[in-house]
């Protein structure tokens, strides 16, 4: 069986905060896009692509790149 982070360990908890800073994030109805950006970020900084791959791919789910991009974040804060 593979070794597995503890549920209490400090990527975790970073995930965790990543995705909780952003609970307020909502869709425009049916658009794949919100008012402020943040959706485009996810994709632009969570999955790494360019803007011109969002401008091809605008109705690409986003839930994915969400997680990405709380991965990331959490990465980052822990200098990996």
């Amino acid at each position: 069986m593979a070794n597995r982070q503890s549920q209490d360990s400090p990527l975790r908890a970073e995930i965790v905060k990543a995705a909780r800073s952003h609970l307020d994030v909502r869709e425009d109805v049916s658009k794949n896009k919100d008012s402020r950006g943040y959706i485009d970020k996810f994709f632009l900084d969570g999955v790494k692509w360019s803007q011109s791959d969002r401008n091809k791919n605008k109705d690409a789910s986003w839930c994915a790149a969400f997680a990405s991009y709380c991965v990331r974040k959490a990465h980052e804060s822990q200098n990996r």
